[in-house]
This record gives structure tokens, sequence and C-alpha cells, in this order.
């Protein structure tokens, strides 16, 4: 008895020892884990980033502008007097040259028309040498001469219309180009202003972009550039500025319109995008910063600006362009260091902590 007692009794001694050391080891973890939470806050409270020196750089005064091209002409053929058609000369897709006749509406009443007039006229004609030979004897009077005369001037003015209309059932193309959306059926009744076709001219193109106010008055009305697409990579088109938009659009951009020759090698559709480069002379010096430094658009941008270790939030006005870098304008000074990457985890005010810096933009 005494004996199981003392067994039970090492037991328990056993149990509250190992219990004692386990509430130890729990004590020892705690104090570890929270110095490694603090260790951990004090670590996250500065963002690494990485960032760039604002310094000056030499900007090319070449610039491109993105675009698109479009038709050099574009017109719908308006029928001007009723009729029925009876003779078509087009289908969508088909080319067509200026005077060239698209179709013919049935003319053969105004034809009997024109014989009508034409038979009077002579006739007329014929009553008036008549009447002059009467009157060199006095037996006519002169009134009746010059009712005669009106009549043919009459029926001269009426044969003049009846032919302009005659004229007008030959539906005749007012530009060069392609048919597009042929709207009319041969048999098929039109009234006047009925569409008959839209005509679209893409020999030459006209490529229109839209550039800025620095970037307008760049440039002049005359000057040739070339225009590239993506659809003929290596493939430059010459064209030259024919207009200059002398009014700015909503956007506060101005239209610019070059004319370019289509190319039988490498042809061209409207609405195809390209790239127009625009040739100045000289280059212009100016504060830059790499173009991964801007936060927002480039007409509404900002950069982060590191002073003594924390991003500030900093308004920037931005100038000329290159393949890497902006020039700033105004916000920020030559030796400055600015935010190049990390800027998604930033607001202003936030500590950063610069991991590496990035070649010095000049």
């Amino acid at each position: 008895m005494n004996k199981r007692l003392i067994v039970n009794l090492l037991v328990l001694l056993g149990i509250v020892a190992i219990a004692v050391i386990i509430y130890i080891q729990l004590g020892k973890n705690k104090v570890v884990m929270a110095e490694n939470s603090a260790l951990s806050q004090k670590v996250n409270d500065q963002i690494p980033v990485t960032s760039a020196e604002v310094s000056q750089i030499e900007f090319s005064n070449n610039f491109s502008v993105d675009g698109s091209f479009a038709p050099s002409q574009k017109t719908m053929v308006i029928a001007n007097i009723p009729g029925i058609v009876t003779k078509l000369n087009i289908k969508d897709g088909s080319y067509v040259t200026k005077g060239s006749i698209l179709a013919v509406l049935d003319n053969d009443l105004l034809q009997n028309q024109v014989k009508s007039i034409e038979a009077n006229i002579s006739k007329m004609k014929k009553d008036l040498e008549r009447y002059n030979i009467l009157a060199q004897n006095g037996g006519i009077a002169q009134q009746q001469i010059d009712e005669v005369t009106n009549g043919i001037l009459q029926y001269e003015i009426q044969l003049a219309s009846t032919k302009k209309q005659i004229s007008d059932t030959y539906l005749r193309a007012p530009i060069s180009g392609v048919i597009s959306s042929k709207k009319i059926e041969q048999g098929g009744y039109l009234a006047p202003g009925a569409q008959v076709a839209e005509i679209i001219n893409i020999n030459p193109l006209k490529f229109q972009a839209y550039l800025t106010e620095s970037e307008v008055f760049k440039i002049k009305q005359g000057q040739q550039v070339e225009i590239s697409t993506n659809l003929h990579s290596g493939k430059d088109y010459n064209g030259t500025i024919t207009l200059i938009d002398v009014e700015a659009s909503p956007t506060k951009t101005f239209l610019v319109e070059i004319t370019t020759p289509n190319s039988s090698t490498h042809p061209l559709k409207a609405g195809v995008n390209g790239k127009v480069r625009f040739s100045s002379v000289g280059s212009t010096n100016g504060l830059a910063v790499p173009k991964r430094a801007i936060v927002g658009s480039y007409t509404n941008a900002s950069v982060y600006l590191i002073d003594n270790g924390t991003a500030v939030l900093t308004p920037v006005t931005i100038g000329k362009t290159n393949e890497s870098f902006v020039q700033v304008v105004s916000g920020l000074n030559q030796g400055q260091s600015v935010v190049t990457s990390g800027q998604i985890n930033l607001k202003d005010g936030t500590k950063v902590e610069v991991m590496k810096d990035l070649a010095k933009a000049n």
C-alpha cells in the first residue's frame, strides 16, 4: 500500500514538473513573439522603394504622335429628280472615276418633250421668216412679229430646262473613288433627294493627329513628315501637312491633317492607326525624371519626392518626353530624389527605405 502511494506521488510530482516547464517555455515564446511583432512593425513602417535623381538632360525637338488614316474625299451621291432606275453600273467595292455614269433613270417622257419643243421652235422660226417678209410690204403688224419672237424665246427656255432634267437622269460620280453603301437597285424608284451610294477616295489618304499647344507651334503647313504603321512594319509613308486647325478641340488639342499617297505595294485603308514623326531643328535642355516616376496622367502628373526618408506627393508640370524620361517644367529642383518603383504602396507622408539608386537621368 505504501509502495503504491509513493509511486502515485512520484507520478504527480513529474506531472507538476512538466507543467511548470511548459509554462516557463510558453512565457519565453510569448516574449519572443512580442519582440518579433515589434520588430516587424518597425520594418513595415518603412516601405522599400527605388529612386532616381532629378537631373538635366537634352531633349530632341523631334516628336511623334499617334493618329489614324481617313479618306481624302467622301461623299454621298443624291438623286435630283424622281424616276425608275433603268440602268445600274455599280456595285459595292467597284472603283469609279469622276464623271462616270453610276445609274440611269427613265427619261423617255422627257425625251419626247424635247422633240415636241424642238418641233414648235422650228415651226415658229419659219413663221417668223414669213412675217418678216410680210412686214417689209406692210402686210403684218410689228406686234405679231414680237409675239412670235417671244414665243420662240419661251420654247428655248423650256428646251434648256427639259434637257437639264434629262441630264439629271444620268447619275454621275462627283469624285473618283470606291463605291460603298450602295442603296439602289435596277428597277427601283428614286424620289428627289434619295441616296444612291457613297463614294470614298483613299488615294491619297489623310492622316489625322491631334497635337498639344506646345507641339502645334513647332510645325508648319507644307512640311514633309514620315508616317509608320504596325500593319506594315518597317514601311514609312511620306506625307505633307495640309491642314493645321486654328481652333483647339474640347480636349485642348489641335487637329493636324497630313496628305499621303496610298501605296500599291503596301496599301492602307481608312481607319488604320499609325504614328507620325515630326522633325524640328535643335534640342532643349531641361530637368528630367524617369517616366516610371510619374503618378497619374501627364496632364495631371505627380511624383513622390523623397524628403528625409519620407515620401511627399508632389504635383509637377510635364513638358517634353523621350523613350525613357519626361521633362519636368515645374515642381522639382535638380538633385532631388524621386521614387521610381514601389509607389503602389505609398501615400503622402509614408516613411520609405531606398533600396538602390537607379542610374541618373544624364
